[in-house]
């Protein structure tokens, strides 16, 4: 947490014990704490996208499941803002779409 990069991390929202329940509702604003190996980072959530997924990649806009909208949708198009360190929380909603929420660090 609080490297440079983006921290990508993953967790089911209705299943499996339910870890990222509540991570489509976090807005604007809202204050994410990661702590790992005895460090603790804070993000500040900025933004979110709920894309299509299928065959394992995402659907870009012209409905094309390509690996450079799956890479976009990860790093944010502007490829990491030259590693800055940044957070992004996936989670399902049923089996074709992804909520993406996108997070800086504030601490």
């Amino acid at each position: 947490p609080g490297a440079a990069g983006t921290l990508w991390l993953a967790a089911h929202r209705s299943s499996n014990g339910s870890a990222f329940a509540d991570v489509p509702g976090l807005a604007d604003g809202a204050l994410v704490t990661v702590t790992e190996g005895g460090v603790t980072a804070t993000y500040r959530v900025v933004g979110r996208s709920y894309v299509e997924v299928r065959n394992g990649q995402v659907v870009d806009a012209n409905g094309n499941a390509t690996a450079l909208a799956t890479w976009e949708s990860i790093i944010r198009t502007d490829l990491s803002g030259n590693l800055a360190p940044r957070l992004v929380l996936q989670t399902c909603e049923g089996v074709d779409f992804r909520w993406m929420i996108y997070a800086d660090l504030v601490a």
